[in-house]
């Protein structure tokens, strides 16, 4: 992921001119080490000069108080915007911006949020927001192709992650997808999965390995023609079909850059995207089964985790699904690292 934007409104009074120039250039500094900073050439001093200059669309915009004497300024620029205001040690910079807040409370046009630096590191508030801010509008219009049977729940899910997220979806019947994996020879699967799987262990049968390889590559297809960015499906019903699970498709995606969400578990679409584009690493769905207090540990049950993830001295395995004692999924030795949990609650 592209680092996020900010740009940053320096202003000032003329009796400070002189002072200023060497922090509003370890500000910019300082930002530049997570982001990519924008600003005006030159702090302000009045809001005619504000007026005559064209802010860049950014991910987050700062208003720098780089001297006192400019509370007032502030309070007109940044009126009813949800923009940061900063201040910082030196040149009276606080009590200008203490003022220029409370100027805004008192007008009810204040709307964003007062941050201090001691200039030594960039503020996380201000980061976190900035990074927030890229990944919802990444996020945004990203499109989920559902495989199965429309019902009350499932349109819930799908409305919410519209309504918040912008995340638009299209559900198909399992007769759409079967007419992509009926397209797909046993042959054509059976060439091109050698390759693919090089250095995997085995436990399934071959037929049953062929079979899930071919729902791998017909999905890969609808993410392609489609352009879909998550797929999903009720992977039990679709096993009851076909005889099928989608573990290794959806962990051959999660590989690739694409989403294979379990379930139809639409909600955590989002989540998936996001914290892939912040950790440039893939993510999966699994259970917490178990918590070993004594061991300071959690068990999780997975069977879609990307393999890109696994520990390279140990081998991927491809074995029956654990519940049915069906088809394929996979027992996949992760490497030992931080590991960020998360859940959205839909309904909490």
């Amino acid at each position: 992921m592209k680092k996020p934007k900010i740009f940053i409104i320096p202003v000032m009074s003329k009796i400070h001119k002189e002072k200023i120039l060497k922090p509003f250039k370890k500000i910019k500094k300082i930002f530049g080490k997570d982001m990519e900073v924008l600003s005006f050439e030159k702090p302000l001093s009045s809001i005619d000069e504000f007026s005559q200059l064209k802010i860049e669309d950014a991910d987050a915009t700062v208003v720098f108080v780089c001297s006192g004497g400019t509370s007032q300024l502030v309070a007109k620029i940044a009126s009813n915007k949800d923009w940061f205001i900063l201040a910082y040690p030196e040149n009276n910079s606080l009590p200008s911006a203490l003022s220029a807040k409370e100027k805004m409370v008192s007008a009810k046009t204040w709307k964003g949020k007062l941050v201090y630096t001691d200039m030594l590191q960039p503020p996380k508030k201000i980061v976190d927001a900035a990074y927030a801010s890229r990944m919802l509008k990444l996020v945004k219009n990203t499109k989920i192709g559902l495989f199965g049977e429309k019902n009350e729940k499932l349109m819930e899910k799908i409305n919410f992650v519209e309504e918040y997220f912008q995340v638009k979806s299209t559900v198909y019947p399992f007769e759409k997808l079967n007419s992509v994996w009926e397209a797909i020879s046993y042959k054509e699967a059976e060439e091109r999965l050698s390759d693919k799987l090089r250095g995997f262990v085995v436990k399934v049968s071959r037929k049953d390995l062929v079979e899930a390889f071919r729902l791998y590559l017909a999905l890969k297809n609808m993410v392609k023609t489609e352009k879909f960015d998550y797929v999903t499906m009720d992977c039990f019903k679709y096993l009851n079909l076909k005889g099928i699970t989608p573990c290794l498709a959806f962990s051959l995606l999660n590989d690739e850059g694409f989403f294979g969400i379990c379930e139809n578990e639409v909600v955590h679409a989002p989540l998936m995207f996001m914290l892939t584009n912040l950790t440039n690493q893939p993510c999966w769905i699994a259970n917490t089964t178990t918590i070993k207090l004594k061991k300071n540990s959690v068990i999780l049950a997975h069977c879609t985790a990307a393999t890109k993830l696994s520990d390279k001295k140990k081998k991927v395995i491809i074995k029956n699904h654990f519940e049915p004692g069906l088809s394929v999924s996979l027992d996949v030795p992760l490497m030992r690292k931080n590991v960020t949990l998360v859940h959205l609650a839909f309904k909490p």
